[in-house]
């Protein structure tokens, strides 16, 4: 009986995995970008005080839009209370595994972007479908 129940779930997480593999292949990349050592980030002058905040309100502003896309392409229904939840844990959990490494820190203003760039990207696709139900 539990290596059936140990079967279903394996099943389970590969049906995740093949549905939301744009979204989840992008929050891997996400989790080590910002786990990386800040050393062996780019330096740049055109990189001014705070940029990071951009990186983070871009980074999961796609993150979301690789979701609508995942479930549009799968034809799942869109849950967004429930992956705006688990987009924001993720976001708080990979700020708080920052404080694991020895030149990265927990930001809350990071959190603050990532939750702007979730809600911008859900912001983009309602008008992405309001214009194309508008346009039929």
């Amino acid at each position: 009986m539990g290596s059936c129940l140990k079967h279903k779930r394996i099943e389970m997480i590969f049906k995740f995995l093949k549905v939301y593999k744009f979204s989840f292949s992008w929050a891997v990349l996400i989790l080590i970008l910002l786990l990386l050592p800040s050393k062996d980030m780019p330096k740049s002058e055109l990189f001014f005080n705070n940029f990071d905040k951009i990186v983070h309100f871009a980074l999961f502003c796609i993150l979301y839009l690789l979701y609508y896309l995942d479930a549009r392409i799968s034809k799942q229904k869109l849950k967004f209370l429930i992956f705006f939840s688990i987009a924001v844990f993720f976001a708080i959990f990979s700020e708080s595994l920052q404080l694991a490494t020895d030149d990265r820190n927990f930001d809350i203003l990071d959190i603050l972007a990532d939750t702007i760039g979730l809600a911008f990207g859900f912001i983009i696709t309602k008008k992405l479908n309001y214009t194309k139900t508008k346009s039929l």
